[in-house]
């Protein structure tokens, strides 16, 4: 399944979504359309490639998250010592 996430473009499902909407479908039908090319086509195997999806975005969030923090530590700690020069 982690080599499927690897291999998932996100624009390429936008491009398959709008086409989808271009033809009068929705876009869950064209989504469903990017993952077949995929090799994915039962309803499970789709909820297991989105839960895939969501938590690796997920731990990039928190580890967004916690460099973020690192560098608000790192600027105050900054600002304190030439605050004081």
């Amino acid at each position: 399944m982690s080599r499927l996430v690897e291999r998932f473009d996100s624009n390429r499902a936008y491009e398959y979504m709008e086409r989808a909407k271009y033809e009068g479908r929705t876009e869950r039908e064209g989504f469903s359309d990017y993952l077949a090319t995929l090799g994915i086509s039962r309803p499970e195997e789709t909820e297991a490639f989105l839960k895939k999806i969501d938590e690796e975005h997920q731990q990039s969030t928190n580890r967004i998250k916690s460099n973020l923090e690192e560098m608000r530590r790192l600027v105050r700690v900054i600002q304190r010592k030439y605050a004081h020069l």
